[in-house]
């Protein structure tokens, strides 16, 4: 659906500034239908991911007076109530509703919500509160709307209504929903444009320039800023909302090797010019926010000068300039966190130590863990002077929240488990749980068995008011989500465990996991580790060598480490990994002194999670022995020289040629070179963005960032989640090739979609049998070829096709399908297609054919291939020989059949089981034998005889049908039935298989017949009194259950006990109780009774419940008294 939104030149991403991009087409992104190169994989292959929903939260920020530092509250974050009043807590929310923006100095706020359309719509909050529609009735995509410079009448925001993106006004015409005139303001522009800042500057006259920042595309180009504005007079100071009052577009940043973003225009800043800032490439691969005069863009900078390097940086919100404060600049920050972080900076001017303006203080505030927290805008700011106000407010995206939220105060949000089609149909949602129709659980991290038939993740239940991480479980469930299990016992998980990120080995025996356990005491003590479990003998080790291991490697010595984002070699031997390693110990000789896990600073109580690093850690690939505490080898590269990957997220290709990992927020891939247990060594190449050998690729004017790499089963493509740098944070998931062609979209809606895994390619074992009934037959007599095709799974195989040839010579009579789903069979007998057949289904194909002259060995012949892989191809192929005489023998097709009088028995009852023999001709059967074979625990026995003789085709049983003896029936004419009656009765309850055979001397064409069975399951009946224990005055039930429905009982106490009783009969109802209530009389005699329940019709052996009547005073629990 947003791919609409994903041009080539809109989404830019971060460029090398030392690599000329060769001229992108603009337009939008490819679908894999259209990229002949992306589609090695069939169309219905299928990739699941974890589909997130976001969410506008609120917290309050502090400023330090002393230090000008800002730091984020730790209380618990808050819901903001967007379009209504938020329900709190667990409950449906809509999937998008962010992109909150608001102008400095105005109170007016502007937001995207998919709460009406699933496209999503603009949303507008006036100065009182009120909130309002903005774009009504249409399926458009709009993104990143802001208010005017007047707050309450004027929304503007980009959208694709006229098919490529351009900026569009909305005017408040009237009050209410839909009220709002709208109008391209752009749309002659050659590109796409996004992202509009709107600013006015006044001049001493009154008069002024009205005018909009925003970022646009041309043809063959990457993005730039560009400017659209008109001078307005004292007495004409209005806009009425006409595109033709602007001036011609002014580019300000014609930067052909670099791609300009997000621009946001700064409220009044000391000693400069109107000022934008805006996201760009050119200082670091990931995009930092530069600064430029919007009037003199010439003048334009870095201003990270009090940083070694930019910081990954986006996305940037100025708060209004109050007193005198220096103005702060708040901006969503990838640096620890790829998923996004809030940050702040302060905006100093020129100094004698910086010739520039410049950012100081620069601070993350919000920081979740593997939550992405992006798109800040303040809500409040901070004054100066004699009033100083050090509280301020941000608002702000998030997604997948569940940490230090209050539910009675904040929406839920939790993510589950879908799955796409490879070519973007067929989206739905596999794993949803909800607890008690309210408690909505998190699930994350999803990776297919090897064979395809089941998924594994990580689950988590419940919210936290603290910043304690919560419990999370591995789980596994058939793809379709049903059969859910928790591997919490072979796991040996704890209440005090995170695991997370499971992956199957490749013959699906164990599953890789990350876990991280904290302390009883405390949140602060804990590392992710690696574990491996084996799910057959529920046994675990740890991977991660422990904290206080005696390290032998120099790269671990006097370290600290955590391991994560494991996966699997494709021999399941090995184990490629990111281990975060930080420097801790005392070189000096002496015992290990263990330090805090990587992640963690001073002061800071929160896990890495999902991702989490910081600056000072080294986040290196590693490839480790699948054993407990493994050190492995550090994997490198030699481009030019050798270094060590620095990197996050391996994936190892299933053939074994490469890996591909995320480096700087994009994907670099390492063909190997070297495996050994000295050394890993690839050589590597960019994918969506240039590496260190500076390749050109496709995607790099696409793809902002990129993450989450997951090979195809047969290592054709890569799939990864995507985030277009031209929009704010809404990933999708994209595939790609590993020469970085083909880029195309997977799926991208409007929440947030990542982790992608391939779900493995289906395997089908189809298998084929032929059977020929009618041999041997005469001179043009009939004979049938019986073809059965049927699927042995585990998946569905597709493209079946069935192949049938007979002997030379062959007439063909005619040709159909009996049984299965629907096919295309041939009527000349040469066999069938079938586009899918379900496990377990057949499809039968019956070909009836004769020959003219005499075949003395001829053959049928079946041959079955699919679409699917097929793992068992011995079964594909099957034959059955018949012969043709002049004259044929005689054939009797002789059946036997049983059938019950009823289909279930009960202790102490009898059935009745009739034994059939029919023959189906053409002629008679001669010297016909019956056998019958009863099971252990059936008595069976020849039914009493009735007044009067039975009545054909009832005949007397003979004594060796009982007995399990071979009867001797004689002949049998053609059309004739035999039936005998036999009485089985029953001593104990149980399921019991009934069985019958039947022969002759004659040929029978059709011997599966011959045989039958029949299922006999066998109930023990019972009574019981509720309750077991009462008193003389209570009223007690007498409660039968397990008999016979429509049968009648009577009930009865033991002789002399003398409780009064209606002893019915009573009839059984259709579930096979009796009810009746008893009075205990008040006189009764103390002491045990037992009641009787008997079948009038002998269906059962009398059954017994006993009851005891006690004094008033004393009954459980009083029948023990007190000294």
């Amino acid at each position: 659906m947003k791919s609409k939104r994903l041009t080539a030149v809109a989404l830019v991403c971060a460029v090398s500034p030392v690599v000329v991009l060769p001229a992108l087409v603009s337009g939008a992104l490819p679908s894999p239908a259209a990229h002949a190169a992306a589609a090695a994989l069939p169309p219905e292959s299928r990739v699941a991911f974890t589909d997130e929903r976001d969410q506008v939260y609120s917290r309050d920020v502090t400023l330090s007076t002393f230090t000008g530092s800002v730091s984020g509250d730790t209380g618990t974050v808050e819901s903001l109530g967007l379009v209504d009043e938020p329900e709190l807590g667990y409950v449906d929310r809509p999937v998008h509703e962010g992109e909150l923006s608001k102008t400095p100095g105005e109170s007016g706020l502007a937001w995207v919500s998919t709460k009406d359309t699933p496209e999503g719509e603009v949303y507008h909050e006036d100065s009182d509160g009120g909130i309002t529609r903005v774009t009504c009735d249409n399926d458009d995509l709009e993104t990143h709307p802001v208010p005017g410079t007047d707050g309450d009448s004027q929304v503007f925001f980009a959208s694709d209504a006229d098919g490529d993106w351009d900026i569009y006004a909305a005017i408040r015409s009237d009050d209410g929903d839909c009220n709002w005139t709208i109008t391209n303001l752009t749309p002659d522009s050659p590109g796409d444009d996004l992202w509009p800042s709107p600013f006015v500057t006044e001049d001493f006259d009154g008069g002024g320039t009205f005018g909009i920042v925003y970022s646009t595309a041309e043809e063959g180009r990457l993005p730039d800023l560009a400017l659209i504005s008109f001078q307005f007079t004292a007495s004409d100071p209005q806009w009425d909302g006409d595109p033709g009052a602007f001036d011609a577009p002014v580019q300000l940043t014609p930067t052909p090797g670099y791609a300009e973003t997000q621009p946001a225009v700064a409220p009044d800043l000391p000693d400069a010019g109107l000022t934008v800032a805006y996201t760009s490439n050119e200082d670091t691969p990931e995009g930092s926010i530069r600064l430029l005069e919007v009037f003199n863009p010439s003048a334009n900078w870095d201003p990270w000068t009090d940083e070694e390097e930019p910081p990954a940086s986006s996305e940037a919100a100025w708060v209004e300039n109050f007193g005198e404060i220096y103005p702060y600049l708040a901006y969503t920050r990838r640096e620890e966190d790829p998923y996004g972080d809030i940050a702040t900076a302060r905006y100093d001017p020129a100094d004698s130590g910086n010739p520039e303006p410049h950012f100081f203080r620069n601070n993350p505030v919000f920081t979740t863990p593997g939550v992405a927290e992006t798109h800040p805008v303040w809500l409040d700011g901070f004054t100066g002077g004699s009033t100083s106000d050090t509280s301020g407010e941000i608002a702000y995206t998030a997604r997948a929240l569940h940490t230090n939220i209050d539910p009675t105060d904040s929406r839920v949000l939790d993510a589950d488990i879908s799955d796409v089609r490879v070519d973007g149909t067929e989206r739905t949602r596999v794993v949803d749980e909800i607890i008690d129709d309210e408690i909505r659980v998190d699930e994350a991290g999803p990776d297919y068995s090897p064979d395809g038939g089941r998924i594994a993740f990580s689950r988590q239940v419940g919210v936290s008011d603290s910043i304690t991480p919560l419990e999370r479980e591995i789980w596994t469930a058939d793809t379709d989500g049903a059969n859910a299990e928790s591997l919490a016992t072979s796991t040996g998980h704890t209440a005090l465990d995170r695991d997370r990120d499971p992956v199957w080995s490749p013959d699906g025996t164990r599953i890789a996991f990350v876990r991280e356990r904290r302390a009883a005491s405390t949140a602060s003590t804990a590392t992710s580790t690696v574990y491996v479990v084996d799910l057959a003998a529920q046994t675990t080790i740890m991977v991660t060598p422990p904290l206080d291991f005696d390290a032998e490697d120099p790269e671990l010595d006097h370290r600290t480490w955590e391991d994560s984002d494991p996966d699997w070699s494709p021999d399941g031997t090995q184990l490629i990994l990111r281990r975060t390693t930080q420097s801790c110990c005392n070189p000096d000789p002496g015992p290990f002194l263990n330090r805090p896990a990587p992640g963690w600073t001073q002061g800071a109580d929160r896990l890495p999670a999902r991702g989490e690093t910081l600056p000072i850690n080294d986040d290196s690939l590693w490839v480790v022995p699948v054993e407990t505490a493994a050190i492995g080898v550090r994997v490198r590269t030699c481009p030019e020289f050798c270094d060590y990957i620095i990197g996050r997220h391996p994936a190892w290709a299933p053939d074994g040629s490469a890996i591909v990992f995320v480096n700087s927020g994009a994907l670099v891939l390492g063909t190997i070179q070297e495996n050994s247990d000295d050394d890993f060594l690839v050589e590597t190449e960019g994918i969506t963005r240039p590496f260190w050998d500076g390749n050109t690729t496709e995607s790099q004017a696409t793809l902002a960032w990129a993450d989450e790499p997951a090979w195809a089963p047969d290592s054709s493509e890569i799939s990864f989640s995507g985030q277009p740098m031209g929009q704010p944070d809404q990933r999708g998931i994209y595939r790609i090739l590993p020469d970085a062609t083909g880029l195309a979209v997977i799926t991208d809606e409007r929440g947030p979609e990542t982790e992608p895994t391939y779900q493995p390619t289906p395997r089908a074992d189809v298998a084929v049998t032929a059977v020929v009934t009618g041999s041997p037959a005469s001179v043009g007599g009939p004979l049938t070829a019986t073809y059965t095709v049927t699927n042995l799974g585990p998946q569905t195989a597709l493209g079946v096709v069935l192949t049938t040839t007979l002997t030379a010579g062959a007439t063909i009579i005619s040709a159909t399908t009996t049984s299965g789903p629907p096919v295309t069979c041939a009527a000349d007998g040469t066999g069938c297609t079938i586009p899918s057949l379900p496990m377990g289904e057949p499809v039968t194909y019956v070909v009836t054919f004769s020959h003219p002259v005499p075949v003395a060995a001829g053959t049928a012949t079946a041959i079955v291939t699919t679409s699917t892989v097929d793992p068992a191809e011995g079964n594909n192929t099957a034959t059955a020989t018949y012969q043709v005489m002049l004259v044929a023998p005689p054939k009797a097709d002789l059946a036997v059949f049983l059938g019950l009088d009823s289909p279930t028995g009960y202790v102490g009852g009898h059935r009745i089981v009739r034994v059939r023999v029919r023959n189906l001709g053409p002629q008679a059967a001669q010297a016909v034998q019956l056998t019958a074979t009863w099971p252990d625990g059936v008595v069976a026995a020849i039914q009493p005889p009735a007044l009067d003789p039975p009545l054909p085709p009832l005949q007397v049983t003979p004594a060796c049908l009982p007995g399990g003896l071979v009867c001797n029936l004689g002949n049998i004419p053609p059309g004739t039935d035999v039936l005998f009656a036999v009485a089985l009765t029953t001593a104990t309850e149980g399921d019991f298989t009934l069985a019958a055979k039947v022969s002759a001397t004659t040929i029978d064409p059709a011997l599966p017949n011959n045989q039958d069975t029949i299922e006999l399951p066998v109930l023990q009946p019972a009574i019981r009194l509720v309750p077991a224990v009462a008193r003389p005055g209570q009223v007690v039930l007498a409660y039968g259950e397990n008999m016979p429905p429509g049968t009648e009982v009577v009930l009865s106490w033991d002789e002399g006990e003398g409780v009064p009783i209606d002893p019915g009969p009573l009839t059984v109802l259709d579930d096979g109780t009796i009810r009746r209530s008893l009075l205990i009389l008040r006189r009764e005699q103390l002491g045990g009774r037992t009641i009787t329940a008997t079948s009038t019709t002998e269906e059962f052996t009398p059954v017994t419940g006993d009851i005891l009547v006690v004094l008033r005073s004393l009954s459980p629990p009083d029948l023990v008294g007190r000294g």
